[in-house]
């Protein structure tokens, strides 16, 4: 993968990072300037420490697992802080989800509604948002109000000009090619390969996002070999698809949990000091 360097601005200053979240600069976290205002961050009074630590609680909260899925090996420190900082300075951004049911043939309903979380959460910062599923999800996209959807073709990022892509709990491809559930079971023949995307998104300058929480889904290919140790049949379902930045989460478990999350992710966002008025209630 191309390494991405990513511009991390707040207020008058600027962090340079990279797209694994490591910074190049060794002073990120501290405050500069007059010494009252040192004196000001100690105390707890400088807005980039409180913000460090109120996103450090959300971690912990998401980090969780009550299900025993054994997700803390896959927990990437601060890329939640990093991944909201990106999406700050997002232009355009195209959200995907949708992760099928076997003996159902149909989708779960936790991804959708997530990705309708973030998608108007963008919106009223102003930011382009699209969204892109399989056919048999489009209903639950449409159902949920998560529009306009695009179509899976050929030079669609260059075509639409997407800064960042963000997947909810969406399938990513394993080893052998084919997509896996938890249970071991392969689900290839209900999948289309969005996450071919992501693919082409490492030799661009386009930003990804993974939010997940069983180790099968676009992003974890980042903790590949964490999935694989650590997971109930990781060896076989690990997704091989890896992003930027991903957002592992075991709280709460069952139906809400990638719901949960991307609320989560955006209180994170409203954190940082000029990102504007909350929208979470």
């Amino acid at each position: 993968m191309s390494t991405k360097v990513v511009r991390l601005c707040q207020g008058n200053r600027a962090e340079w990072g990279l797209g694994n979240g490591e910074s190049k600069n060794s002073n990120v976290g501290l405050c500069s300037g007059p010494k009252k205002d040192t004196i000001r961050c100690l105390k707890g009074g400088c807005p980039k420490q409180r913000m460090r630590a109120r996103i450090a609680s959300i971690e912990n909260l998401i980090a969780q697992d009550p299900g025993h899925r054994n997700i803390l090996p896959l927990i990437q420190r601060d890329h939640l802080r990093l991944a909201a900082m990106s999406l700050l300075g997002a232009k355009k951004v195209l959200i995907t989800s949708g992760f099928p049911i076997l003996k159902a043939r149909a989708g779960e309903t936790d991804g959708p509604p997530g990705a309708l979380a973030i998608g108007q959460a963008l919106t009223r910062l102003g930011i382009q948002v699209a969204y892109i599923t399989d056919k048999h999800h489009e209903h639950l996209f449409k159902a949920v109000g998560a529009e306009p959807l695009v179509q899976l073709k050929a030079g669609l990022l260059q075509q639409h000009g997407f800064s960042h892509l963000v997947a909810v709990e969406r399938p990513g491809r394993a080893r052998d090619g084919c997509y896996y559930n938890m249970r071991g079971e392969q689900i290839t023949e209900l999948v289309e390969p969005i996450d071919q995307l992501f693919l082409e998104a490492e030799f661009s300058s386009t930003m990804t996002i993974g939010i997940g929480d069983g180790g099968n889904e676009v992003g974890m290919g980042r903790v590949f070999r964490g999935v694989a140790r650590a997971i109930e049949n990781g060896a076989k379902i690990a997704s091989t698809v890896l992003t930027d930045y991903v957002i592992v989460s075991g709280f709460p478990i069952g139906g809400p949990t990638v719901w949960w999350v991307p609320s989560r992710f955006f209180a994170a966002k409203t954190c940082f000091p000029g990102a504007g008025k909350s929208w979470i209630r």
